[in-house]
C-alpha cells in the first residue's frame, strides 16, 4: 500500500526501498526532482494532511519542483526527457526560479511532443507528466 522508490536489489535479493519518510529527511534546497517512473504522482489522501506521497516528501526535503507521471507511458529512449532537459537549460530561463523553470520546460516539451510524429503526438504520452511545486 505504501509508495516507495525501488532503488536496487539489496540483501536477500529484495529491492532497497526509498520511502517518503526517508526522502523527507534529505536536504535538497531549490532542486528540481524528476520522477519519470510510472504513476509517480500517486499519493494517499490522509485526513488533516491532504495528499501524502513521494512528490510531497521531496517538497518537504526542500525541492522547488517535482516532475511526476500520472500513468505509465511508452519508453521512448529518453527523447521526452532529453527535450525537457534541453529546455530547462535554455539561457532564457536562467534567471527564473527553479519551479518556474521546470514548469516552462515541461510545457515546451509537451508542445514539442504535440507537434511530433507517431505515438509521442498523443496526449496519452505527453500529458502524463505534471509539475508539483511550492510556487
Amino acid at each position: 500500500e505504501e509508495t516507495a522508490l525501488a532503488l536496487s536489489l539489496g540483501k536477500n535479493r529484495l529491492p532497497e526501498l526509498l520511502t517518503p519518510e526517508r526522502i523527507s529527511t534529505y536536504r535538497v534546497p531549490d532542486s528540481i526532482i524528476v520522477l519519470s517512473g510510472c504513476d509517480s504522482q500517486q499519493a494517499k489522501a490522509i485526513p488533516g494532511l491532504g495528499l501524502v506521497g513521494i512528490s510531497r516528501a521531496w517538497l518537504t526535503a526542500g525541492a522547488s519542483a517535482v516532475i511526476v507521471s500520472s500513468w505509465p507511458t511508452a519508453d521512448d529512449g529518453g527523447k521526452f526527457f532529453a527535450s525537457f532537459y534541453r529546455h530547462l537549460a535554455a539561457p532564457s530561463l536562467a534567471s527564473s526560479s527553479p519551479g518556474k523553470r521546470a514548469a516552462v520546460a515541461l510545457a515546451l516539451t509537451q508542445l514539442e511532443m504535440q507537434h511530433s510524429n507517431g505515438y509521442r503526438k498523443s496526449p496519452s504520452f505527453w500529458a502524463a507528466y505534471n509539475v508539483v511545486s511550492k510556487e
